[in-house]
Formats: structure tokens, sequence, C-alpha cells
């Protein structure tokens, strides 16, 4: 591939980004944005990594591949609430001048799966929240919301 389709590839696929970034504007809270890696554990043991590309105080949205997207949910079909994924993470999140392991519970709100270069956009949201997890999503917000 000569430099000329690459340039092409990375814009095309910068515009389909942008385009996924304007879905769903229906939202309660701002979201920062967000380019770190997490750690998912399943129901079932499955581990994996995953990109936040985002996260608000009710939820986050991920990136990751179509083979992670279905290890959150192998039986692919619609997710309503009754039959939504539920699924832990570990995030390191940037606090301060360091970082604080957020522990999370999430459950699935979507799944798009862009193309299988792209991979998959996960919208979670949080369910079980802990007084120290709320503490550090608090923290991670005044930083981040006071200063942009």
């Amino acid at each position: 591939m000569n430099s000329s389709n690459v340039d092409e590839a990375s814009s095309n696929r910068s515009l389909l980004w942008q385009e996924i970034e304007n879905l769903d504007e229906q939202r309660r809270y701002p979201r920062v944005p967000l380019n770190i890696q997490a750690a998912f554990v399943t129901d079932t043991g499955r581990t994996f990594s995953v990109e936040i590309f985002n996260i608000s105080p009710d939820g986050l949205q991920v990136r990751c591949s179509v083979e992670n997207a279905h290890f959150i949910r192998p039986q692919g079909s619609n997710i309503n609430p009754l039959n939504a994924p539920c699924i832990s993470a570990a995030i390191a999140l940037p606090v301060g001048h360091g970082s604080r392991t957020l522990g999370l519970r999430c459950q699935m709100l979507y799944l798009k799966t862009i193309d299988t270069e792209l991979g998959c956009i996960v919208g979670l949201r949080y369910v079980q929240l802990d007084l120290r997890s709320e503490r550090i999503l608090n923290a991670f917000f005044a930083d981040h919301l006071i200063h942009e």
C-alpha cells in the first residue's frame, strides 16, 4: 500500500469515527474523551482489554475488536434491559497527578459493529457503584470538567 492509500484510509477512518461520535446525542451528562486501556472480565471469567473512548458520570463508551465484543455478548441479537449482559471493569483513571484504579460493574446498553477492521463500539452504564468508585469518578470529573 503506497503512502497516498494509507493517508486516504486514515482519512476515511477518521471521517467514519466522526460520524459515529455524532450518534445518540441524547446524553444526560457531559462526556470526557479518553484514550486509555481497561481490563474487562465477563461473568464467565474471560478477561480482555478494551479502549475507553469516553466516560460520563453514568457510563462509558469503549471500542474493541469484534472478537472481544462477542465475549461480552456471545448471543448477538438485540439488547434490552432483560437480556443485557453485565461485565466488570478495572480502569486506571487519571486523577490529580496520578491515577486511581476504578472498579466497576457495567451493563451493556448497545453494541455497534462498524466493520471487521475498525471493530465495535460498546455503550455501558454503571451498576452497583460503591462509595469508593463514586469518589474516584467525582474527583476525575472535578479535574476534567473544571479545567476544560
